[in-house]
């Protein structure tokens, strides 16, 4: 999800200044449940604070768009359709995911003016996810066991050229110049992240020496991409650029052994997650060059009750979006910059 508005370089300036000063604390907001679910997921928040999900349930999942107006709803699907999720949206307010359909898994869109379009599938494949759209109404997602696409109104589905010798890629988030960025795997077990571009075609982004992994999660339309990479179960966050000339290792919080970034807003600030290999243990961060990687956990009111365990997205005006746990349940939440 991108913005198309555009910020002057006092504003970004200023940013930055703040950012070094400081420690930058955040309220949080409660995204609350679905009627009847058991655990909520916040996955994508665009700059006007609205954020979708999914929501799980006894033996099935529902997609959720929630704003600070109306709270939280849930998005429709056509009869027979189940387990529902929503993993990202633009600042149109239209959301992309999946549901499992009576032909198998579609890439799914709900618009902001309540349409509700079954993308179907790539051309020869079973199944299909929507992970991203951009503010040109443009899809990035995959089809089962092969090939990364996008998808427009205009021209349906185009299928994203493979990485050489790999056997599937998966396209995870484009920006609003049509940048995407993703992973592919390959036969002899190691996964490569990738960079797409309509100009200079797919390219292989690398894996740190001797690791056996990268990953490309998130990207920003000033060509820095983030992800993770290393060895299996011990990779550590990582900040690239388009032009392949500086690649950071954003390492892990105190006591950790691995880390995942998951976005990058336009003014570089990274959120993830750094943790080990039992999930229980995962902590939420947010990343910045002045300060490094911050727990936001020691960032939010104290007492709160809140376990911030995954930072999914950043928008634009540094908002947060997640999940962890709250008094024990699984949450969505949203925090929001207190500026101080």
């Amino acid at each position: 999800m991108t913005s198309l508005r555009q910020y002057s370089i006092c504003a970004i300036v200023i940013a930055l200044l703040s950012s070094a000063a400081a420690a930058q604390t955040y309220t949080i907001t409660d995204l609350g449940l679905l009627s009847g679910s058991d655990g909520a997921f916040a996955y994508g928040v665009n700059d006007l604070a609205q954020v979708t999900g999914g929501a799980s349930f006894p033996g099935n999942s529902e997609a959720f768009f929630w704003t600070k107006s109306h709270g939280v709803r849930q998005l429709k699907a056509p009869p027979g359709y189940s387990s529902l999720v929503a993993y990202a949206l633009n600042n149109l307010g239209d959301s992309v995911g999946q549901a499992v359909t009576p032909s198998g898994g579609h890439a799914m869109l709900w618009t902001h003016d309540g349409e509700v379009i079954d993308l179907g599938t790539p051309p020869g494949f079973q199944s299909s996810t929507a992970y991203d759209v951009n503010d040109r109404g443009v899809v990035a997602g995959w089809g089962s066991s092969n090939p990364a696409f996008i998808w427009t109104r205009s021209k349906g589905f185009y299928v994203l050229p493979t990485l050489p010798g790999s056997f599937q890629t998966v396209a995870w988030r484009i920006n609003l110049r049509n940048h995407v960025v993703g992973f592919a795997d390959f036969d002899n077990g190691t996964t490569h992240a990738f960079l797409w571009t309509p100009e200079k075609g797919i390219r292989n982004l690398g894996i740190p020496p001797g690791g056996n992994i990268s990953e490309a999660l998130g990207n920003n339309n000033f060509g820095q991409i983030v992800g993770d990479g290393g060895v299996l179960g011990e990779e550590h966050a990582l900040l690239w650029r388009e032009d392949g000339e500086d690649v950071i290792d954003l390492g892990v919080l105190p006591g950790d052994g691995a880390s995942l970034a998951y976005a990058v807003n336009d003014f570089g600030q990274v959120v993830g997650y750094s943790g080990s290999s039992n999930s229980s243990d995962d902590r939420a961060f947010v990343w910045t060059r002045d300060r490094g990687m911050e727990d936001l956990n020691n960032l939010i009111p104290a007492g709160s009750g809140w376990v911030l365990s995954t930072a999914t997205f950043i928008n634009l005006e540094g908002m947060i979006c997640g999940y962890g746990t709250f008094n024990g349940t699984t949450h969505g939440f949203l925090l929001t910059p207190t500026h101080n």
